[in-house]
């Protein structure tokens, strides 16, 4: 048997990109940052701070709420698990892309989060202005 399960905790990186297609069906993509902190080797030796940026694909109930709540900013925590698969960019090359497919996507409240940015968080996307996406045919249209 096998188990492939990840979680992460961290900070939208751009506002989702929603795909929606003709059968009503749709897939939302962002990114989320997460970061470790730097330390000082007991050798006097610094390590800076690193930031990794991971994909996030959703689909169903989940892509519906990353639409109408998350935006970039947003604090989350996100379940899914690691789907890797091969793309051929313009000029030929290939490359192995890695994704969480999220099966869960909920908010996350770091302590040091003041209230003002709580309150702006839980507004719905499409009361912050944010238009409506377009639709596609099919997922051979998307960009990745």
């Amino acid at each position: 048997m096998s188990y492939n399960k990840i979680t992460i905790i961290g900070f939208v990186g751009n506002d989702p990109d929603v795909f929606r297609f003709e059968n009503g069906s749709m897939v939302v993509n962002f990114s989320v940052a997460t970061s470790e902190r730097g330390y000082t080797l007991q050798n006097g030796t610094n390590v800076p701070e690193r930031t990794d940026w991971h994909s996030v694909k959703c689909t169903g109930k989940t892509a519906e709420f990353v639409e109408k709540w998350i935006r970039k900013g947003s604090s989350v925590l996100v379940e899914g698990r690691m789907h890797y698969d091969m793309r051929t960019n313009k000029k030929g090359d290939e490359r192995m892309c890695a994704n969480i497919v999220a099966d869960k996507v909920e908010f996350f409240q770091f302590g040091s989060q003041k209230r003002d940015e709580r309150k702006t968080q839980n507004t719905p996307r499409q009361e912050q202005g944010y238009s409506r996406p377009a639709q596609v045919s099919s997922q051979d249209d998307l960009p990745f």
